[in-house]
């Protein structure tokens, strides 16, 4: 007989019985069952064996993630398990979910009243296919080091890194971990990929995060006493949301967001870092990560994030850059002449 069957990935259980295959659809939670056509003794169910001659291979519908408002966060729930869909994760910040979609229940959620569903899209760290260096020219180049020497380090401030993580162990890391006069000063390192906190002290596996985190606070000094970092006693926040290629999404950048939203009067998170970029595909304010951003900035964090990399064109300022509530940075070069 002709057996076809969904089973959800974490549901599955093997009982010392044979499983002929399974195949496992990327960005699913989905699997289907394949046979070689031969009689098989496939899942035991009840303590009963289940012959199976044949079991025909049935085309899943591929699930995709999806940024969901216009609801309460409750209201949000119900109508994605109406619609048989799987709630991934809560946004408090802007009251919105993400879950697990197919196309169908797509459509059927996007003609509930007041509903809006996104794609949960890919955002970038502005790292990709790009070498780093850090020296110690970029505090000379803003006079960083003549506040330094007034006694302005950023002591008493919390940044927070929103990025792909910091390296903070070995020689190197130590310039991140420690501050001027080898204190500890990274109060937390949150890992939105995950969904929790982490005592490592290396989750940067792409260089970006730690890269920013070195120009914003690193407290290296050269021959003559600069500081490698514009705030070299500043206390640091980490926040992973991008992974070792520096790509992310929505879903994980919001997390993010939302846990320096909760966590902002526990640490003092006074800064927030974004040097990173999605394309703008709507009004600013549409924009699931500049709502989280304006929330943000509405309690008083300081945003600063980058323009992008994509060019001087109209339209070209990447999200959250577009947003007129935060400081939006723009590339310079100085023509390999740092000192002019």
């Amino acid at each position: 007989m002709d057996l076809a069957f969904r089973v959800k990935m974490k549901h599955l259980v093997l009982n010392k019985a044979m499983l002929v295959g399974i195949v496992s659809l990327i960005g699913s939670v989905s699997a289907v069952v394949l046979s070689n056509g031969h009689t098989t003794k496939a899942l035991n169910t009840e303590s009963k064996n289940i012959e199976v001659t044949q079991i025909a291979v049935t085309q899943v519908a591929q699930e995709k993630s999806y940024i969901l408002q216009g609801l309460s966060l409750t209201g949000l729930v119900k109508a994605v398990e109406h619609a048989g869909g799987m709630v991934s994760r809560e946004f408090p910040i802007i009251n919105a979910i993400s879950a697990l979609l197919t196309s169908d229940q797509v459509s059927l959620l996007a003609s509930t009243t007041g509903l809006r569903v996104m794609e949960d899209r890919t955002v970038l760290t502005e790292s990709v296919s790009k070498k780093f260096i850090i020296d110690t020219n970029i505090t000379t180049q803003i006079n960083a080091n003549s506040a330094h020497d007034m006694g302005i380090t950023g002591h008493g401030v919390t940044v927070a890194v929103l990025d792909s993580g910091m390296l903070l162990d070995g020689t190197k890391g130590a310039h991140l971990l420690n501050n001027t006069i080898g204190n500890n000063r990274v109060l937390a390192i949150y890992d939105a990929i995950l969904g929790n906190k982490t005592n490592s002290l290396n989750t940067d596996k792409n260089g970006h995060g730690t890269h920013i985190s070195g120009i914003i606070a690193s407290s290296l000094e050269d021959e003559f006493g600069n500081y490698n970092g514009i705030a070299p006693n500043a206390n640091l926040i980490s926040v992973k949301a991008f992974d070792n290629n520096g790509v992310g999404s929505y879903s994980d950048t919001l997390d993010g967001l939302n846990w320096i939203y909760k966590n902002r009067r526990a640490y003092n998170i006074r800064v927030l870092n974004l040097s990173l970029g999605a394309e703008v595909r709507s009004n600013y304010w549409n924009d699931p990560i500049n709502q989280a951003v304006m929330k943000l900035w509405n309690a008083g964090v300081v945003v600063v994030t980058s323009a992008g990399n994509s060019g001087s064109d109209y339209g070209s300022i990447t999200v959250p850059g577009n947003n007129p509530y935060v400081i939006t940075v723009g590339a310079i070069t100085d023509s390999y002449t740092p000192y002019v």
